[in-house]
């Protein structure tokens, strides 16, 4: 069953309940274009697409390669990167896919370090075969809208 998709954008709807009855958070991104709604009813629906959304396992091997672990059914994979400091539910961080030339890898170099006092976050998403993206992950309440793909 399809959900019906309804609601306001969750950064401006501050009254809506947090998690649906299961514990979950009530904006999701059901249909897979990067901007989680909230549909009709107490439970709400994920994206059915598990290669689109945040990438999971991420780790430091050195002091400047990241790893990630495989998502199945992702074609090739996103990164994004700022500082902390721009770091919100707004979901507008700066895609860096320069940083992996490889996109179809688990992994990515990145020789720049943030200025002292400063530090980098970084989200790497997953894209499957019929170019499918999502959401930044998970916000408070809500999956962070990706509302500035990477292409």
């Amino acid at each position: 069953m399809t959900p019906v998709l309804t609601g306001p954008d969750p950064t401006t709807s501050p009254e809506s309940p947090c998690v649906d009855l299961d514990g979950h958070a009530r904006h999701q991104d059901y249909d897979g274009d990067g901007i989680p709604r909230v549909d009709l009813g107490a439970y709400e629906h994920g994206d059915p697409n598990p290669a689109s959304g945040e990438v999971t396992g991420l780790q430091w091997i050195d002091g400047q390669t990241l790893v990630w672990n495989i998502t199945p059914g992702a074609d090739e994979y996103h990164v994004y990167r700022d500082l902390l400091s721009n770091l919100s539910g707004s979901g507008t961080n700066e895609c860096r896919d320069d940083l992996d030339p490889f996109r179809s890898d688990t992994n990515l170099f990145d020789p720049e370090l943030p200025a002292p006092g400063t530090g980098f976050f970084y989200v790497v998403t997953a894209e499957s075969a019929t170019g499918e993206e999502g959401t930044l992950g998970l916000g408070t309440c809500a999956e962070r809208s990706n509302l500035d793909p990477c292409f």
